[in-house]
C-alpha cells in the first residue's frame, strides 16, 4: 500500500473533502499538491508543507508545491501524461510500488534493507529489465540482483 495519496492540480481549482470528514473542505489552487497520509508516519518523514485549512493536524493532510525535474523543469507528479515514470530521491520500496503499476508486475524484496536504497531518474520506453539494469548501474558496485519469473520480480543482494 502506498504511504500517501496525492493529487496535483496544474490549472483551475478543485474542492476536496476527505472521506471520513465530508464537512471539511479544501480548495486546491493551480500548482498545488494535496498529500493525504495513508498511515501515521507517512507525512512525518516527508518534505514539509502547510496543513490544509480547516483540517485538523491529526488528519495528516498537507498542501505542497509539485516537484520539478531539475534538467527539464517538468512536473514529476504529472510526467505520466507524457508516458514517463519520473522519480526523485525515492526509496526503492516507493519506486517499486510505482514500477508495479507502470509495468504490471509484482516486486518483492528478499532483503528488506534494499527497499531503503534511494534513486532519482526517469524511464520512458524502457522495459522492466532495462529499468532494473539502469538502477543497478547507478553505483560503482551493483547493490542488488533480481530475478524475473512471469510478472513476479524478486530483488536480492
Amino acid at each position: 500500500m502506498d504511504r500517501t495519496t496525492e493529487a496535483t492540480l496544474i490549472r483551475g481549482s478543485i474542492e476536496v473533502s476527505i472521506k471520513d470528514r465530508p464537512s471539511e473542505k479544501i480548495i486546491l489552487k493551480p500548482n498545488e499538491k494535496l498529500v493525504v497520509a495513508n498511515d501515521d508516519s507517512a507525512l512525518l518523514r516527508s518534505s514539509p508543507g502547510r496543513l490544509a485549512p480547516s483540517v485538523k493536524d491529526e488528519s495528516l493532510v498537507t498542501i505542497r508545491k509539485p516537484t520539478y525535474e531539475q534538467s527539464t523543469g517538468a512536473i514529476i507528479e504529472t510526467s505520466w501524461v507524457d508516458n514517463k515514470l519520473t522519480f526523485k530521491e525515492e526509496t526503492f520500496g516507493e519506486l517499486a510500488l510505482q514500477m508495479e503499476r507502470w509495468y504490471g508486475v509484482t516486486i518483492r524484496f528478499g532483503d528488506p534493507a534494499l527497499a531503503q536504497l534511494q534513486f532519482t531518474g526517469s524511464f520512458k520506453e524502457e522495459t522492466i529489465q532495462q529499468a532494473l539494469e539502469a538502477l543497478k548501474l547507478t553505483t560503482l558496485t551493483p547493490l542488488f540482483t533480481y530475478s524475473i519469473e512471469g510478472n513476479q520480480i524478486e530483488i536480492n543482494k
